[in-house]
């Protein structure tokens, strides 16, 4: 995540990315909500399975 908060400057040309520019309260809240996606999923069988696909 710290490479979009400081971008490093383009070798050739001009980089299209741009910065995330938030505090550094701001970066640790959103590291904090990535970690939570990571682990097991705690969900009925039901909810893990693709939808069902109709024919035609």
């Amino acid at each position: 995540m710290w490479h979009y908060r400081t971008l490093p400057t383009a070798r050739v040309g001009e980089s299209e990315l741009n910065d995330l520019p938030i505090t550094s309260t701001e970066f640790d809240q959103l590291e904090a909500f990535l970690r939570t996606l990571e682990g097991p999923i705690d969900a009925s069988a039901k909810y893990l399975r693709p939808p069902a696909v109709e024919a035609n």
